[in-house]
């Protein structure tokens, strides 16, 4: 908690506050950051000089917040801007000296902030789970609605004995959620992009997983029923529409001097020799140095993510998580903005397995504090029955 007399002020990072910056996250992370065999150093190098920090600083695509407690900075973290409406949160840090002030919760309120005044963003970030503090400063700010979970993002960076465990959560933010919501009386203040938005999200969405996938998919979208109307099927129903941004073609992107790989699948139904084309890229990325993890994105608004999903349960692939509104694209004959929704699976190699179970199989720390919980048991308990069936 913060002391009465504590002024707290969170706001955009400026040049001059680069050294400062530098030697906070020297001093969370270690000079240069935490080095492990099996991944680049964590997190990202910028963070720890200052030409690295104003690389940050003048980057369009990222954002770097910092927060003031009595003037001086104690604290940072990266905005990652992908899309016009797509962010992610990362490299949260604050000065050991200035722990137990709240710092943390307040950088993250002070994103949701800027979220809020947007027209629309939609945010996606990983959380480590051994961190229950993170868990809960996030979710004190409003991120809390989980809608992944998965391994070996970074391994021995916080555990020095197996790899990490990271739960995803999402929010939704901006005058088109609230509009969404019906919080938006005057419809005279639309913009003609906020009118896009709006009209592209307001009609109920079609989400095509296995039968198996089900019932789990249905929890994680159930979490953003106050803005966006799903229905989950492993059929299809013709009173939808499916309409939706989708990947366009199988590919593999191999993230090199990582410990993982990101296979893309797309939403047109598998031809003749597409299985064949998908097992060569699994095989190929299974066969990387150094890769011990797969994360597959499928197009979920389409009937062939039920083929996709079902050819990788049979690769040793689980559910992994599903992420409302994750692609976008516009459409360039009528300059309509669309929307997909995302499933992902993953391919854990089976050395990292015997040495890490799932959450609630040990005496974890997440298992010591009650987890896991809520949707997060429910994907556990999903990948479980995967595993048991291999």
């Amino acid at each position: 908690m913060l002391a009465v007399e504590t002024k707290v002020l969170v706001r955009k990072a400026q040049k001059p506050d680069a050294k400062r910056i530098a030697e906070i996250y020297s001093s969370v992370f270690g000079e240069a950051g935490i080095k492990a065999a099996g991944h680049e150093p964590y997190p990202a190098p910028d963070m720890f000089s200052v030409e690295g920090i104003i690389r940050v600083i003048e980057d369009p695509d990222r954002e770097l917040l910092v927060v003031e407690a009595d003037n001086i900075v104690g604290g940072g973290m990266v905005i990652h801007r992908l899309s016009p409406y797509h962010v992610e949160f990362a490299c949260v840090a604050v000065d050991p000296s200035f722990r137990g002030l709240g710092l943390s919760p307040r950088l993250l309120q002070g994103a949701r902030k800027i979220a809020a005044a947007s027209l629309l963003t939609l945010n996606n970030t990983e959380i480590v789970t051994h961190s229950i503090h993170s868990q809960c400063a996030h979710a004190r700010a409003g991120y809390h609605r989980v809608t992944g979970f998965n391994f070996c993002q970074y391994p021995r960076v916080f555990f020095k004995n197996h790899e990490e465990s990271c739960s995803w959560v999402s929010r939704q933010d901006g005058s088109v959620v609230e509009r969404l919501k019906g919080n938006c009386a005057n419809q005279s203040a639309q913009t003609e992009e906020e009118l896009a938005l709006y009209q592209s999200l307001k009609d109920p969405r079609q989400v095509f997983v296995p039968e198996t996938m089900t019932s789990v998919a249905r929890k994680i979208l159930d979490q953003f029923a106050d803005t966006l109307s799903y229905e989950v099927s492993s059929k299809v129903n013709e009173s939808i529409a499916a309409t939706s941004a989708n990947y366009e073609a199988i590919s593999l992107d191999e993230q090199p001097g990582e410990p993982f790989s990101y296979l893309y699948l797309p939403g047109e139904q598998p031809k003749e020799n597409t299985y064949s084309e998908l097992e060569q890229l699994i095989e190929k990325a299974k066969a990387l140095p150094g890769k011990h993890y797969i994360q597959a994105r499928l197009s979920a608004n389409s009937k062939a993510c039920i083929d996709y999903a079902e050819f990788l349960e049979k690769h040793d692939f689980l559910f992994m998580g599903l992420l409302p509104l994750y692609n976008h694209k516009v459409d360039e004959t009528t300059g309509n903005i669309i929307f997909g929704d995302v499933l992902l699976m993953q391919w854990i190699c089976p050395d990292v397995l015997k040495r890490n179970s799932l959450p609630g199989e040990t005496d974890s720390v997440p298992k010591l504090h009650g987890f896991p919980l809520g949707i997060n048991g429910a994907i556990i308990k999903t990948m479980r029955a995967q595993l048991n069936r291999a």
